[in-house]
């Protein structure tokens, strides 16, 4: 069941439906009967690994329509990301603060050092998930 579930969430996923929006972050883009699926996405990693960024894929998903990709070495991607994930935990149905990377082909825990420059703005988001689903 899990591999059928994979390839219909493959099948209606192509081609890949991610825009750059701002400062070097990709945004999922979806439209139809499927756009509450949109985080599923997330277990696509061939999508993500795809994307044009600067290091390894790094990924959040503020709630259940939206992904957001930038690169692990593009700062202001990170800090961005981090803000609009921020500005996403006052809206409703919102999924995870936690940032995940993609290393070898697999979603792993991501983590800034402590002095990286990104770092404030990442010690603001909330560090578990929640849902109002």
């Amino acid at each position: 069941a899990y591999t059928v579930a994979l390839n219909n969430l493959n099948e209606i996923s192509q081609p890949p439906k991610f825009i750059r929006s701002v400062r070097g972050v990709w945004t999922s883009y979806f439209e139809g009967p499927f756009l509450d699926y949109v985080h599923a996405q997330i277990l696509l990693p061939d999508l993500m690994s795809a994307l044009d960024v600067d290091g390894d894929p790094v990924a959040m998903i503020p709630n259940r329509q939206t992904i957001l990709i930038t690169g692990s070495d593009h700062l202001d991607g990170l800090d961005s990301m981090a803000e609009i994930t921020l500005s996403a935990t006052e809206k409703p149905r919102f999924i995870s603060g936690i940032p995940i990377v993609l290393h070898d082909g697999n979603w792993c825990d991501f983590h800034l050092p402590i002095d990286h420059p990104a770092g404030p703005r990442f010690k603001e988001l909330p560090d578990i998930t929640t849902s109002d689903v």
